[in-house]
């Protein structure tokens, strides 16, 4: 009545979750979670001896008492490692300097349109040690019969570790020594599949917690996810096996709702990332809220999102996956082998960057941004020496 007013400030947090509806303390899950990086850099100190689940097996036991509580703990671990590797950053936003839209529009800008090559795949490059050159061989033709080549004095190489894992013999063939420096290195990099569902609904979602930020799901064995008639039926309209659609269930591990909170972003890995790649949008759509409702009260089971929209990231074949992580095999030597450039004359010819390449943010945007921008840098430098 004064005219004053009041505000409410909610503090989101990160909310864990079990399928018995049960909120598992946040001091504790970052206990797990700790004990889970402790763990990765034994493994990549000491090598292999113990398998991570016996890892986990062994570590979790000093502090989490109840079987069935570890247990669930220890799947959601490795549901993480089946999902890729990420990296966090300190604050809860990271500024570039130069993001990806001006830094294409000042290229734009700046190189001749007939120097610019849009939708091209590029087949195959070679050194030529008498010119020092690279020549690229192009398919712009989407029955590859439209192909040309182009050459120049530098490559920085932007594609993803999957794409490199199935394709790096072939385009660079004629080099021998790349070959050599880097195919055991793509080998041993590991190169995961993460998919992402997402359910937009037709209204606010009035299901979700209020003060939770993203959502963690912890699939109880003790209180596992089971298919209704009526959910079988619907499977088996859409032809989907069932025991397909209870694996994508049991694997859902993360939940993150956009600042509007009509859309939610459900996250997938491991084997359940592949097999959702082949079913259908309105399948999994309805998969989601279902689970959702396991874990969530409130959730009203017959206010179905009204669209999917779902990732394919393994069968894009310009991807092969999605993200890059460090599982028990994969050492930083191998990274620093597949950061090094290749430089047959003393100079970085050809230059490898992406998320894969840098050193600490691994499997994100800004990881691989940083690195294509630090290659360019490398060569502006080199050339501002030159010309003095």
């Amino acid at each position: 009545s004064n005219g004053s007013f009041a505000y409410v400030l909610l503090c989101l947090v990160d909310f864990f979750l079990t399928s018995k509806r049960e909120r598992i303390d946040a001091k504790l899950v970052q206990r797990v979670w700790n004990s889970r990086l402790e763990v990765l850099a034994e493994i990549n100190e000491t090598g292999t001896e113990n398998s991570l689940l016996e890892r986990y097996i062994q570590r979790l036991s000093s502090f989490v008492d109840d079987d069935a509580l570890r247990s669930t703990f220890i799947d959601w671990l490795l549901k993480v490692v089946d999902a890729g590797g990420w990296s966090s950053i300190s604050d809860d936003w990271r500024q570039s300097k130069c993001s990806f839209r001006p830094l294409t529009n000042h290229l734009l800008s700046t190189i001749p349109n007939n120097q610019i090559r849009l939708n091209t795949e590029v087949t195959k490059v070679k050194y030529s040690p008498g010119s020092h050159m690279l020549t690229a061989e192009l398919n712009h033709g989407s029955d590859k019969t439209a192909t040309s080549s182009i050459t120049c004095d530098h490559v920085i190489w932007t594609t993803s570790l999957g794409y490199l894992k199935k394709n790096f013999s072939s385009i660079f063939a004629s080099e021998s020594d790349l070959i050599d420096q880097k195919q055991q290195a793509i080998t041993n990099l590991s190169f995961c599949t993460t998919n992402k569902v997402i359910l937009i609904y037709e209204n606010t979602i009035d299901f979700w917690p209020a003060n939770a930020a993203d959502i963690y799901l912890l699939h109880d064995r003790n209180a596992p996810i089971k298919f209704n008639d009526e959910q079988l039926e619907f499977l088996a309209t859409h032809n989907v096996d069932s025991k397909v659609a209870q694996l994508i269930l049991n694997t859902l591990f993360y939940v993150a709702p956009s600042h509007e909170y009509r859309v939610l972003t459900c996250w997938f890995g491991g084997r359940a990332a592949l097999l959702a790649e082949n079913i259908s949008e309105i399948v999994l759509g309805r998969l989601c809220h279902d689970t959702l409702w396991q874990y969530l009260a409130g959730v009203d089971k017959n206010k179905r999102p009204v669209h999917t929209i779902r990732s394919e990231w393994s069968s894009n074949r310009f991807m092969c996956g999605s993200y890059s992580s460090f599982l028990p095999q994969t050492s930083q030597v191998d990274q620093e082998k597949l950061r090094e450039s290749f430089a047959p004359d003393g100079v970085p010819r050809i230059m490898f960057v992406g998320e894969s390449t840098h050193p600490v943010f691994l499997a994100t945007v800004h990881g691989a941004h940083e690195t294509g921008v630090e290659a360019a840098q490398t060569l502006i430098e080199r050339y501002n020496c030159l010309h003095g």
